[in-house]
């Protein structure tokens, strides 16, 4: 999977940084009139230190941390401007919700985890609906319906 973000420029996007960075690389991103998408990729590495303790007999990441893999995926997709290509706009960006998650198999230590979000439909009152799903070896591991408030202003 060649990447069209590497890891080093997206820790000059996002304000998240080491441990709490949840996208490793951006490998496809669709921007289509309104229509935007994106996919990245989450290396689930057997070093992390959530795997030391959930559960040291079995490692699996925690789904809240697969969900804020998603969010991470969306923000970036959502400050993607498309007005060239990978262009990126900084902006304020608060999750308003989750519904629907579901979580179907465990992430292990060593899986790659392919993270596809879609914008759906248009934003309203600034709060703009994404829909992620998260995949390993092709399999649906988890999925859900996220919605953030995207401002352009920290005052609103």
């Amino acid at each position: 999977m060649k990447a069209i973000v590497e890891n080093h420029e997206i820790l000059k996007i996002l304000e998240h940084k080491y441990p709490f960075l949840m996208v490793d690389k951006i490998i496809d991103f669709c921007f289509d009139n309104d229509a935007r998408s994106i996919t990245t990729v989450k290396n689930a590495s057997a070093g992390e230190p959530h795997f030391q303790g959930h559960f040291p007999s079995f490692p699996v990441m925690p789904g809240v941390l697969i969900i804020e893999a998603m969010g991470q995926s969306a923000l970036l997709c959502g400050m993607i401007t498309g007005i060239q290509p990978l262009e990126f706009t900084k902006k304020r960006v608060l999750l308003t919700s989750i519904d629907n998650a579901k979580f179907r198999k465990p992430v292990l230590p060593g899986d790659s985890v392919i993270i596809k979000c879609s914008f759906a439909g248009e934003a309203k009152r600034g709060i703009q609906k994404c829909d992620c799903s998260a995949f390993v070896d092709d399999k649906l591991v988890a999925k859900a319906d996220l919605s953030a408030h995207f401002s352009d202003s920290p005052e609103d």
